[in-house]
């Protein structure tokens, strides 16, 4: 069936998919393939690539055709150019869909830098983006996108750097390797990480079991010690945390003592709060840290000094000032200066929106005003319900009927709406489970769609799914690069029989219990991006993959493939479910006592009344995965345990402190747990002397 597609601008728009219901010189824009949903889309140069769920097609932001949904696989436009696959083969496409290089390539990459790379019987190679011209790669297994000039590929199971001509930049000497950012790249070796620069000096050698990259420092891991580097490998302090994090020129630091605990050093690397507390908030406007600590929220300044006790149900910063929430019984709500904390506004009030514009909302005895920052009334406090929008239009509700209007108090649009919220460079309304837009001008633009969301749009501002049927379009784009998905590693090693496997091949998804299914690998393609890279262990030539949907509650699949003599075998797997608590990925351990590193299923799951760890460690044994050892630990109510068990093995459960119970204790006790070493039950020392012989774990990164 031929597609057609409903846009422009809205005088177009409107008449054709609201049916007639309005006209206006609005500039907003809604597509709409006729009869299909859009399931993914993805914006660049001014262009959407878009899936109906199992192919891709590509359509103009002013919704005008440029391909119909015909590929099996595409990539956004990147210089002028789409790579995508159509009957097997990979070819590129130019902005008004015709074809610019056949589709000839087993597999091919997007153009980044002004170069793409391709598969093609079994021969690597790169095409370059002026004059098309190709250049064959010898004894590359796979190469990845360039970034600075330079690419990381792999030789041999050993990862070095090539420039644009082909010439080897940095030797293949690194177990694994990533993108250089500002002139520097992670790099692994022997199972630890460093850091190099464009030259191959290294400026942290690897002995670190995890670094990362970020601004002005690198963060560097060893042992139970978090180090900050400047970005000559020079140390600046250290400490016994898990990490950090410069923000505002303060540094944020993270500990974890049965649960996670946050403090904040200087830029010098003076702890002024120490990792103690449940959160920290920096407001460096006022320089002042709002911090939560058991039951209660305070604030403090940069030298650590308590300016406003911790004793608050929770505290919020905002244009104007911090806004106070009361601890029970009271709940009442008031605002703080930031200059000073003065109290600008007394805690009286049941509720308190964020001010914007200079007002906001607040609620006194059940009905809703606003008060200007100074505390003065602009509306009494008389109304069912107000809200505040960023360009200082209102709306508010009397009974079920709201009026929305617009900083100068012009009527925009009346009615009985459930909510009114801003979206874009407009409003979203609510009524019966069914929304509207409205442009700024209250002209109406779509109705009686489903929820709206930008979860499965990328690269946009200004652009939404509406009913997950149709994009709306409320403003200009600034044409963000979708760099996490153009450094993506499209082609992987062992081109021609991993490329088989993808389109024939399945996996075995394990979620870390007992449970798992067989997924199709051209399947998983299909749920988003995935990402591949050839590693070693011992002689053995292994695949690692990682792949998940671009949705924020989609699954995630990670795995090792063995490689040997161009046969692809699965080897372990694990499954990941966003929004649940159930997890499984795969993780490379060391064997402390073996000197090798072994492939690991790690993760927890759980669910009403507890939660378990779980770690599966697996050797390979002639390109096959043989577990090793099973290791996990409980933690749930002790009614899940017969009475009869708890007193025969009082000594094998432990409370929230790791002290075993008696059997005068255990029938008290409201949680257990405990540890089992192979399935079996056993004491908390021998479950953790096993532990440790696997403790130091590493797993690839995809780095963007």
């Amino acid at each position: 069936m031929e597609k057609r597609y409903y846009a422009g601008v809205l005088a177009v728009a409107t008449s054709l998919v609201l049916g007639g219901c309005g006209v206006s010189q609005s500039p907003v824009t809604v597509i709409a393939p006729e009869g299909e949903k859009v399931e993914w889309a993805i914006y660049s140069e001014g262009i959407y690539c878009y899936s109906d769920g199992s192919l891709y097609g590509y359509v103009a932001e002013d919704g005008s055709e440029i391909s119909p949904c015909i590929y099996s696989e595409a990539s956004p436009f990147s210089q002028g150019l789409a790579c995508v696959c159509l009957n097997g083969k990979y070819g590129y496409i130019g902005q008004d869909g015709e074809t610019v290089l056949e589709f000839v390539y087993d597999q091919a990459s997007p153009f980044w830098e002004g170069t793409a790379y391709f598969s093609r019987d079994g021969e690597y190679g790169l095409i370059d983006r002026e004059s098309y011209g190709e250049l064959r790669l010898e004894g590359c297994e796979s190469i990845s996108a360039f970034r600075e000039g330079l690419a990381y590929f792999c030789r041999d199971g050993l990862y070095g750097y090539m420039d644009q001509d082909g010439q080897v930049a940095i030797e293949p000497v690194y177990d694994d390797a990533g993108y250089f950012y500002e002139g520097l790249a992670r790099v692994g070796k022997g199972g630890y990480c460093g850091v190099i620069a464009r030259d191959g000096r290294e400026v942290l050698s690897p002995r670190y079991s995890d670094v990362a990259l970020d601004g002005n420092y690198i963060y560097a891991r060893r042992e139970d010690r978090t180090y900050c580097f400047d970005r000559e490998g020079r140390e600046l302090f250290s400490g016994l945390w898990d990490g950090m994090k410069e923000e505002e020129g303060m540094f944020l630091l993270r500990r974890y003592e049965d649960g996670y605990r946050y403090g904040l050093a200087d830029g010098c690397g003076k702890v002024v709060l120490e990792p103690k507390y449940d959160s920290v908030e920096l407001i460096p406007k006022w320089r002042l840290v709002i911090a939560r600590d058991g039951g209660g929220t305070g604030v403090l300044d940069y030298e650590g000094q308590v300016r406003v006790p911790l004793i608050h149900h929770s505290i919020a910063a905002d244009e104007e000032g911090l806004r106070i929430i009361d601890a029970d019984p009271s709940w009442k709500v008031g605002y703080l200066s930031g200059e000073d904390l003065s109290v600008k506004i007394p805690m009286i009030y049941d509720d308190m929106s964020a001010f914007a514009s200079g007002r906001a909302a607040v609620e006194l005895g059940g009905k809703w005003g606003v008060i200007r920052s100074d505390g003065a009334w602009e509306l009494p406090a008389v109304y069912d319900k107000v809200c505040l929008f960023s360009d200082g239009s209102m709306a508010v509700w009397t009974g079920e009927e709201v009026r929305l209007t617009d900083r100068k108090d012009k009527l925009l649009l009346t009615g009985p709406y459930d909510h009114v919220r801003e979206l874009g460079q407009g409003y979203e309304t609510k009524r019966d489970g069914k929304s509207s837009y409205w442009d700024r001008q209250g002209n109406l633009i779509a109705q009686d769609y489903g929820v709206s969301s930008a979860d499965f749009l990328h690269g946009t501002a200004n652009t939404y799914f509406l009913g997950n049927d149709m994009l709306l379009r409320t403003g200009e784009e600034d044409g963000e690069a979708q760099e996490r998905f153009f450094l993506n590693n499209w082609i992987t090693p062992e081109a021609g029989s991993f490329y088989t496997f993808f389109r024939q091949g399945s996996v075995w998804l394990g979620d870390g219990g007992d449970h798992g299914h067989a997924a199709g690998i051209e399947e998983l393609r299909q749920r988003g991006r995935i990402f591949c890279k050839l590693y070693r262990i011992g002689d053995e030539k292994i695949l690692y993959f990682d792949t998940g949907t671009w949705e924020s509650l989609g699954e995630d699949y990670s795995g090792v493939f063995s490689v040997r003599d161009g046969e692809i075998e699965p080897l372990v797997s694990g499954e990941r479910f966003g929004g649940s608590h159930r997890e499984a990925r795969v993780y490379f351990r060391f064997d402390n006592a073996e000197d090798v590193w072994k492939m690991s299923v790690s993760g927890t799951f759980g669910g009403f009344g507890g939660y378990a760890d779980h770690c599966e460690i697996y050797r390979l044994e002639n390109g096959q995965a043989v577990r090793e050892i099973s290791l996990k630990y409980f933690f749930q109510v002790a009614g899940n345990y017969g009475r009869e068990d708890r007193l025969e093995n009082a000594g094998l459960f432990y409370d929230e402190e790791d002290r075993p119970y008696t059997e005068e204790t255990i029938l008290q006790a409201e949680y257990l747990t405990e540890y089992l070493l192979d399935g079996r039950r056993v004491s908390a020392e021998e479950y953790y002397e096993a532990k440790e012989r696997y403790e130091h774990r590493y797993y690839p990164t995809p780095q963007w």
